[in-house]
């Protein structure tokens, strides 16, 4: 991912998301600081925080971050990493 604004992953981009309108998105640095979340997430993290110690509207530093993603459908969560550049 990288939301440097050339049209190209800018976003964090999550396939037929919006077939599931009661999810949830968590996100967290390599710290295990959650600095993200998101019900109802439509393919809109750019990479910026809207929780944690550091909250600032400037775009998170170059790095690996995890995510949880709960489709809400009574299966387990989806966990994984991201790789945030510029």
């Amino acid at each position: 991912m990288s939301p440097n604004n050339d049209g190209l992953n800018d976003t964090f981009y999550i396939e037929c998301i919006e077939k599931f309108p009661d999810n949830n998105l968590k996100i967290y640095n390599r710290y295990g600081l959650q600095i993200y979340e998101g019900n109802n997430y439509q393919n809109n993290w750019d990479g910026r925080q809207n929780m944690g110690t550091l909250n600032t509207s400037n775009v998170l530093p170059i790095g690996t971050y995890f995510y949880i993603l709960d489709l809400n459908t009574g299966d387990e969560p989806i966990v994984g990493w991201l790789h945030l550049n510029y």
